[in-house]
């Protein structure tokens, strides 16, 4: 989709190879994504437990990935599901075109990154949402009838990781934060900045709250690598 601002949102459902991918991923990973709850999808087939014990004890192969590449390629993989997902993406996309000009803000003042050109991919596997920071794309889960992880609106995943998207040189690798206090950021910032799209915005549960009173100041938004900064130089004298 064309906004009038000249940023647009393309929307695209994965293919086999980019599902398989992803729920490789996943799985090699699990132990991590299991030690911050993450709820993972996965599909329903006997040779998935198998992998994720197998990942749990270091074990994974190359010709373990193959047999879920086949897997998905040829019995699971089918891209008529995406469709429900994809229409009702399409349906709320222009609700969200008075980001772009608040992202614009946050770039002049301390370089929020931002794409001109955004890609949306649709997985059925996985979290809630991922991202490419250096490519301007994000994955979101949908189910088969088209809902998401937040409901049958998708637009607080789409904003929350747009905002990573957002931040993540400017203000993750640079401080080097870690995945709680990532999530946290993120959460409190579409909150505070985004309220008139998202009024009911769900904030994560597993997010480290000791963040929080560096992101109270009301001209935090506008300077928050100084407030990060102040965190983490704060943190580091009570840790040594």
């Amino acid at each position: 989709m064309k906004f009038k601002n000249n940023y647009s949102i393309e929307v695209f459902a994965n293919t086999a190879k980019q599902e398989a991918d992803m729920i490789w991923y996943f799985i090699e990973n699990i132990e991590f994504l299991q030690k911050y709850n993450y709820q993972l999808s996965f599909p329903q087939n006997e040779l998935i437990p198998i992998l994720i014990e197998r990942s749990k004890n270091d074990d994974l192969n190359k010709k373990d990935f193959e047999k879920l590449s086949k897997l998905i390629s040829e019995k699971i993989y089918n891209k008529n599901d995406y469709s429900a997902g994809i229409n009702n993406i399409k349906k709320v996309l222009p609700e969200i075109e008075g980001i772009f000009s608040k992202f614009e803000e946050f770039h002049s003042k301390w370089n929020f990154k931002i794409f001109k050109e955004y890609k949306l991919f649709l997985t059925l596997y996985g979290s809630g949402g991922s991202y490419e920071p250096d490519k301007g794309e994000i994955t979101i889960l949908t189910t088969k009838t088209g809902e998401f992880k937040r409901g049958i609106n998708p637009i607080g995943t789409i904003i929350h990781e747009f905002v990573h998207i957002g931040i993540e040189e400017r203000i993750i690798q640079k401080y080097n934060i870690q995945q709680i206090i990532k999530e946290r950021i993120v959460d409190k910032f579409v909150s505070a900045n985004f309220n008139d799209i998202l009024p009911d915005y769900f904030i994560q549960n597993f997010g480290d709250t000791t963040i929080d009173k560096y992101l109270e100041d009301k001209n935090c938004w506008n300077n928050l690598p100084y407030f990060i900064e102040k965190y983490v130089e704060d943190l580091d004298k009570i840790t040594g």
